[in-house]
């Protein structure tokens, strides 16, 4: 999948496609063959739509919601992400092939991150909160406390109260970020 430079934005527009932002939750990296997918989180004109997975054993079947979801919005949207050129989108295909085999994720797609560590000179692990501290007019963060790879880990009845919408609540703060983040670089022109 290739990220889109600078000037993509307006094509897309033009061909009528609108953003699909996309945020996971996982209980590890990329390269930890023991990780699993807990929560696809969107967020487009509709609103926020998430995907959650109690248990370990449910994610085979996140992973087709997730990819359900993904090709009904395939025509008429592009991806935004952050860091998902890098993360999401791989974690999703090599999660599905493990499953299901192989399946590209076919999105024109547009990953903020790249433009924040090429444009700001930030350091990759710090572009996001540089973008949310320093260009956004309102300045928020995620401050649940919750740490993403507990999931897992958890009694499956704890699942069902507290937990499980701490969860919820990070990755729809993560998607609004996101979508700030968006809005700041088309003002500026940077996409």
């Amino acid at each position: 999948m290739e990220t889109y430079p600078r000037g993509q934005l307006k094509n897309l527009e033009a061909e009528g496609l609108l953003p699909l932002f996309l945020d996971l939750e996982t209980t590890g990296l990329l390269e930890d063959t023991e990780a699993r997918l807990t929560i696809s989180g969107f967020l487009d004109e509709k609103g926020i739509h998430q995907f959650f997975a109690a248990e370990s054993n449910k994610e085979d079947s996140l992973l087709c919601d997730t990819f359900d979801f993904l090709k009904a919005h395939a025509k008429t949207h592009f991806l935004v992400t952050y860091n998902g050129k890098y993360f999401d989108i791989p974690f999703l295909e090599k999660r599905n092939e493990i499953y299901f085999g192989q399946e590209k994720i076919k999105f024109e797609h547009i990953d903020l991150h790249e433009i924040a560590t090429q444009d700001l000179n930030q350091n990759r692990y710090m572009a996001k909160d540089y973008c949310m501290r320093t260009l956004m007019p309102m300045y928020f963060r995620n401050t649940s406390g919750f740490r993403c790879a507990q999931i897992m880990k958890l009694p499956k009845e704890r699942l069902y109260n507290y937990e499980k919408y701490e969860l919820l609540y990070h990755n729809a703060l993560d998607l609004y970020q996101t979508t700030l983040i968006f809005e700041e670089f088309k003002r500026y022109d940077w996409l």
